[in-house]
């Protein structure tokens, strides 16, 4: 517990010291896993801290913060399948605990959601991306919806496909 409460004060040395001495007893500890492969994200050691998700994962599949985390490091790394992979591991996961937890539900939802049009923008799948953009548009609230599309749009245009993006959002604003 004191080393999450260093991870959220930033103290990222000294969890990642306390951490060590956790997994040197209990190397598949995966709550410490976790930890520590945030301490290694920080330190910007991508790698090991693909690797330590990974272990958490297996050890603790019901933890949908790892899974979305592994995502991001797959999908950072280049390794699109990977992040497809670990997110749809995610999703199962939520879907099989959705009615367990529905507030916390909806924060997952949203954030898959977001990263599973990340994963397609690197693939270059744009058409898959609005067609499911477009599947979901009668299921979501206006919110929800909104968010969603304009962060597609952030994603096209952080690849400088700024045209993309404004015919993204226009579209949404012209319904």
């Amino acid at each position: 517990d004191l080393a999450g409460a260093y991870c959220a004060m930033g103290r990222v040395d000294e969890a990642a010291t306390l951490l060590e001495s956790v997994l040197n007893d209990r190397p598949d500890h995966p709550l410490a896993l976790a930890r520590m492969a945030w301490c290694k994200m920080q330190a910007d050691d991508l790698d090991a801290a693909r690797d330590l998700y990974q272990r958490a994962a297996g050890l603790a599949p019901d933890r949908l913060p790892v899974w979305s985390a592994l995502a991001g490091l797959c999908l950072s790394a280049g390794d699109i399948p990977g992040a497809q992979y670990a997110l749809d591991r995610g999703i199962g996961r939520l879907e099989a605990a959705y009615g367990k937890l529905p507030e916390a539900a909806e924060q997952f939802v949203a954030q898959f959601r977001g990263q599973q049009l990340e994963i397609w923008v690197a693939a270059d799948e744009l058409a898959r991306a609005e067609q499911w953009l477009d599947e979901r548009r009668d299921d979501l609230t206006e919110t929800a919806w909104t968010r969603l599309v304009s962060g597609y749009a952030s994603l096209l245009a952080g690849r400088d496909e700024h045209a993309a993006a404004e015919d993204t959002l226009r579209a949404v604003l012209d319904d």
